[in-house]
């Protein structure tokens, strides 16, 4: 017999019925019907399923995240303000940026 792959070398039409031959007596196929229903009853299957406590400690901890930023975001707004001064004034002004994501948060203090 012969072991190069198939595309190497070409068959004889002996050859290859025989193969085919081979090939058929070994493979097996059941056609008998599968039965509609089987023999065994029907068992009750209660449902046993609980959520772990720390599962559900993660899902509200998540939803509380969510509205804190969804809120968070809403009160957001930029407001501005003018004053009007009469005389010698010095004026200070202080932006605060916080900026929280995950576990990293960074403030930027400017002073003009």
């Amino acid at each position: 017999m012969d072991f190069r792959p198939a595309s190497d070398r070409s068959m004889s039409d002996a050859e290859a019925a025989a193969e085919a031959e081979q090939i058929l007596r070994t493979a097996f196929r059941d056609d008998t019907p599968l039965p509609k229903i089987g023999s065994t009853p029907p068992v009750l299957q209660p449902e046993t399923r609980i959520v772990p406590a720390w599962a559900a400690g993660t899902a509200v901890a998540a939803l509380a995240t969510a509205i804190g930023t969804a809120v968070q975001h809403a009160r957001a707004v930029v407001t501005h303000t003018e004053n009007h001064y009469t005389g010698p004034v010095t004026q200070h002004v202080q932006h605060t940026e916080q900026t929280a994501r995950g576990f990293f948060g960074r403030i930027t203090h400017r002073t003009r």
